[in-house]
């Protein structure tokens, strides 16, 4: 073991000494009372269990000083850099250094716990592992330097409250005039040290970090600190569902892309992290003697598909369509990495358009058609995809409109009214009631506001009819919707009396029974029990079913000739009765 000597050739070396042993603390002692109170510590230290009995577990002396029940409280001034190191590390995760705790850092890291790790670095490299105690004065220039750059910067940090001055410690340092005795303090404390060393040899020890959240997609690294005296041998990366069986991994398969098995710098690295990979990960460290196993880290791994809504805007002025998108992520899911249309299933190429169609993209998902025609008539869907999968909206049909009567109600005033649902993409341009006389052929547009129609509105999406009862025997009433792709009819009978019935006596099927009746307006799409009772009577057996099945699909009102289930049994009696 060297000793620390008083010639000019060894000052360098003894001003490294007094630094590690009298100012490399003291920064460590405020940053730590900074985070954890003193009055917090013993709960802290309890309530870690990687302090109480993992790898980085409290030696007896060192529980002995900072492990103290309240309402005993510990003196920081007593700790020592390992200890306080050991403290810091676990017990304040927001001062995790950018290369992780054990790490060097990269010159261009210059976080409060990068230099934390500088500090450290600088008392094992001079202090503790000092294999001469002569430093040359050029390399005792440079890591002079990078000491007083860590003590600037942690002076100047704002999360570390000083005590002291640490630059004036150092220059105070720089400028002392060692003693005998002084020295001899200083080989006393290194032979202390050197003998803890010694104590712990044999022992690999390895810590592993991990980010234990990344989304699904992308990189996942642990990293490893590895000490072992003598030097490690082997490294074995293992895995494990349950956190019990562990298994090793092949880290040259192509999903370990990057991975390495070094014995003092394992890495293990999941490029592109899938479901599949959230798992329990550990390391086996073997030497000559022994072997040894790092705590185990789980890596959780997130993400959904994107999620979609739809809507559109009809600008009637500018004949113009916007099919409006929404695309948005759940917490803890990767990017959206595209969003495209298709159009009856084939991808929309909106480049080629000519700028008729909008460009879409992961910022604005919306597609625009101006000046839209007939051929722009089709099932327009939007994809929106993530490294987890893609969604695809529901359909926007864009076609003629769809005109459906909902209800017909029979007032008490005399007047009958008939309410129409309208479904159209793009909006419609022009809605009208009409109506034509029993003898007339052209249809005549309906005043809304005349005596006669009192209640009759044109608006969508549910346009309404009001006509006195007197009138549908006389009169024919239609409604016209229009919109870009075309226009749409729908008629309501004069009267609910069938008008050629020798026709309707000749039908020699059901089909030309339902087409007489059809055309004469006298039923609509959701009169099932009207086409059961033809079907019944005319013995149409298999339309008959089908109409059962044709009601629960669309909701609409149908009678079973036994009921489906016993819920139904009152409601079966009921007609039955009635």
């Amino acid at each position: 073991m060297t000793t620390p000597c008083s010639t000019a050739t060894n000052h360098n070396f003894n001003i490294v000494i007094k630094a590690s042993l009298e100012l490399i603390n003291l920064p460590l002692i405020d940053i730590l009372a900074n985070h954890v109170k003193d009055v917090d510590l013993f709960n802290r230290i309890n309530s870690c269990q990687t302090l109480l009995s993992g790898r980085n577990q409290l030696r007896t002396d060192q529980r002995r000083i900072c492990f103290l029940s309240p309402p005993a409280k510990p003196d920081y001034k007593q700790f020592d850099v390992t200890l306080l190191y050991k403290l810091i590390r676990n017990l304040c995760p927001s001062l995790r250094p950018t290369q992780g705790w054990g790490n060097e850092p990269q010159p261009t890291n210059t976080q409060l716990g990068d230099d934390i790790e500088r500090l450290r670095l600088f008392r094992n490299n001079y202090y503790a592992h000092a294999v001469s105690n002569t430093i040359p004065d050029t390399e005792f220039e440079t890591l002079w330097k990078d000491l007083k750059s860590v003590i600037r910067r942690i002076q100047s940090n704002s999360q570390t409250a000083c005590s002291v001055n640490y630059e004036q410690e150092l220059i105070a340092i720089e400028n002392y005039k060692f003693t005998r005795g002084y020295l001899k303090k200083c080989e006393v404390l290194l032979k202390a040290f050197l003998k803890l060393q010694t104590d712990e040899r044999d022992v690999p020890s390895v810590d592993i970090e991990v980010n234990q959240t990344v989304y699904f997609g992308s990189n996942a690294t642990i990293t490893a600190v590895v000490s072992s005296t003598p030097p490690p041998e082997q490294v074995i990366w293992q895995k494990s569902k349950d956190g019990n069986n562990f298994h090793c991994i092949d880290i040259t398969k192509p999903n370990y892309y990057g991975s390495n098995d070094i014995p003092f710098k394992p890495l293990l690295v999941i490029p592109k992290a899938t479901f599949d990979d959230k798992l329990n990960y550990r390391l086996l460290v073997r030497n000559k003697i022994r072997e040894s196993i790092s705590e185990t880290v789980h890596l959780n791994v997130t993400g959904s598909p994107p999620n979609i809504t739809t809507s559109q805007e009809t600008n009637i002025k500018c004949n113009c369509l916007k099919l409006i998108g929404n695309v948005s992520l759940y917490e803890d899911s990767p990017d959206i990495l595209e969003v495209f249309w298709t159009k009856n299933g084939e991808k929309i190429d909106t480049r080629g358009s000519g700028g008729r169609l909008s460009e879409v993209t992961i910022g604005n998902p919306s597609l625009i058609i101006r000046d839209v025609n007939v051929d722009d008539a089709g099932n327009y869907q939007l994809t929106a995809v993530n490294a987890v999968g893609s969604t695809t909206s529901d359909v926007i049909a864009l076609d003629v409109p769809g005109v459906s009567f909902e209800n017909t109600e029979n007032k008490e005033n005399g007047t009958q009214r008939y309410v129409v649902t309208i479904q159209s993409v793009p909006s419609p341009l022009f809605v009208q009631w009409s109506s034509k006389g029993k003898n007339e052929d052209v249809y005549t547009p309906i005043d809304c506001n005349g005596e006669d129609y009192k209640g009759t509105i044109n608006t969508i999406p549910h346009p309404v009819l009001v006509v006195k009862k007197s009138h549908l025997e006389n009169y024919n009433y239609q409604i016209e919707v229009t919109n870009f792709f075309g226009c749409t009819v729908k008629q309501i009978s004069a009267s609910e009396k069938v008008k050629n019935v020798s026709a309707l006596m000749s039908a020699s099927c059901a089909s030309e029974c339902f087409t007489i009746l059809h055309e004469e307006n006298l039923f609509t799409q959701k009169d099932v029990i009207f086409m059961q009772f033809l079907c019944k009577e005319t013995g149409c057996e298999e339309l008959y079913s089908q109409c059962i099945k044709y009601a629960l699909t669309n909701k609409a009102l149908c009678y079973f000739e036994k009921p489906p289930d016993r819920t139904r049994n009152k409601f079966w009696k009921d007609v039955l009765q009635n």
